[in-house]
């Protein structure tokens, strides 16, 4: 079941309470005048559109349904729960219909959070973009229940009764319980290696060494600062990519929208206007969304291109022509299990935009979105949160666009990133990366550590390299690293 966001209630803070008081009007079939009045009665609320919110969260909860337009009247479902509506069987209820239910608690079992920290932990650790209002709500319910409780720091904490929903609930376990064990190996830092392969082949594994390519100059710096070198993703790749992306967005949306108008479904909650005229508004829409994402500032990426083989082409590293440079071999292994504490290192298949069910299913994600929340503002045509969906949806586009090749792709490629969380400006300023020119541009760029985090286990001359494999081995050790860890070789 696609679960949808928490939506809103006229009080989340007494959600049982209200939610309680509507299904007991929806015993019958109900059209909106009515509701509208029982709405302006109990809650004191004209509002055509807080009365439109409150009618989709119901339904997206499960707990309603709409039998024609603008007549709706409660499921089998809100029936069983009336019987007896206690708190702890809203929040089943809730889990299973809405993001970030179980996983919060789960993760206010593991330690006390704000706001803030619970935010970033949903993106980074379950692909759920929220907001702060979104994250309250969810707090005001949890509370009330008695399951979460917060201090004078403002941090969440589990409660007892909530200890001990999780201990009787035993499906409250995370929904992908491989991705997330990979995430959470470092419980006690706060940045951790994040591992995503490509998922359209689940025998795919990662090589056990993935090589960089690099010149003679490059590598001279590898030794002396024993670091890599990682560039800004953005900067290099431009906006062609991410034009694409948005291009086949918008494409997919449209089809989902006239497909849902030819199957007689009742998308678009406009009393007054026509098929055509919805399309023309539906279409204002996204290019409203489109451009709000344009204007937002790309997040801080940083990225260094590595190869599953040795006999590849030169083709993507200029500056190691005819065969002349090294290949630096990092041990995947090792680089898995060590922990990064001041970015998030993620290491991602390069795929073509068009041949890639994975992108493809991710686009589509972005699109019906985009349906659904068009639908919840269209009444009224209100696109106040237009920039709230649009800085969800370029979250979305940038994990495709960091994932895709731009120039000549090549089925052996993945890429290492290493994801900034400040602005740019805040790093510039702190010395976090520097500036260097490029391939004719100002990138910005940042050094790792080659230590247990990126740790080198082969290292490989190209054939027409002029150092020998003793040299390499000598002025190596002489800058400090273990050779009997390193195997150095010379391609034929």
């Amino acid at each position: 079941m696609e679960k949808s966001n928490i939506g809103y209630l006229p009080s989340m803070g007494s959600a049982r309470e209200t939610i309680k008081t509507i299904l007991e009007f929806y015993q019958e079939e109900r059209k909106d005048l009515r509701f509208k009045s029982f709405f302006e009665e109990i809650f004191g609320q004209r509002s055509e559109k807080t009365m439109s919110l409150t009618q989709r969260t119901l339904v997206n909860y499960g707990l309603i349904m709409e039998t024609e337009d603008y007549v709706y009247k409660i499921t089998p479902l809100g029936q069983e729960w009336l019987k007896d509506p206690t708190y702890e069987a809203l929040v089943d209820i809730l889990d299973e219909h809405v993001d970030y239910i179980r996983e919060l608690l789960l993760e206010l079992r593991e330690h006390a959070c704000v706001g803030k920290e619970l935010l970033k932990t949903a993106e980074r650790k379950y692909g759920i973009v929220l907001n702060r209002s979104d994250i309250s709500r969810r707090m005001q319910i949890l509370k009330s229940a008695g399951l979460v409780k917060m201090n004078r720091r403002k941090q969440y904490s589990l409660t007892e009764e909530g200890a001990k929903y999780l201990q009787k609930n035993s499906k409250y376990k995370p929904a992908n319980q491989k991705a997330i064990a990979d995430s959470t190996v470092f419980k006690e830092t706060p940045k951790i290696y994040q591992v995503e392969t490509n998922k359209e082949n689940d025998n795919q594994e990662v090589p056990e060494i993935l090589y960089h390519y690099c010149s003679i100059e490059e590598f001279l710096q590898i030794m002396k600062n024993k670091k890599f070198r990682f560039w800004d993703l953005c900067t290099l790749q431009g906006t062609a990519a991410a034009e694409k992306i948005i291009g086949r967005i918008r494409e997919q949306a449209q089809k989902k929208k006239d497909m849902s108008e030819f199957e007689g479904e009742r998308t678009f909650q406009y009393h007054t206007l026509n098929r055509e005229q919805t399309k023309g508004v539906f279409n204002s829409f996204l290019e409203e969304v489109f451009k709000n994402v344009r204007d937002l500032e790309n997040p801080m990426n940083f990225v260094m291109r590595l190869m599953a083989e040795t006999k590849m082409s030169y083709r993507w590293n200029p500056h190691a022509g005819d065969e002349a440079g090294i290949l630096v071999g990092l041990d995947f292994t090792k680089m898995r299990q060590a922990n990064q504490s001041n970015g998030l290192l993620e290491l991602q298949k390069v795929c073509k935009l068009d041949d890639s069910e994975k992108v493809q299913n991710m686009i589509g994600e972005c699109a019906s979105y985009l349906v659904m929340r068009f639908e919840e503002n269209s009444i009224r045509r209100d696109w106040e949160k237009n920039r709230q969906i649009s800085e969800a949806l370029w979250s979305k586009i940038y994990d495709i666009y960091k994932s895709i090749a731009t120039d000549q792709y090549d089925e052996k490629e993945w890429r290492l990133i290493f994801r900034q969380t400040q602005s740019r400006i805040q790093d510039l300023a702190s010395g976090e990366f520097d500036l260097e020119v490029r391939d004719g541009k100002i990138v910005p760029c940042l050094d790792v550590e080659a230590d247990e985090n990126l740790p080198i286990r082969k290292v490989v001359l190209g054939p027409s390299c002029k150092m020998s494999v003793e040299e390499v081995r000598r002025w190596m050790t002489i800058c400090g690293f273990q050779m009997r860890e390193i195997k150095v070789d010379k391609m034929q």
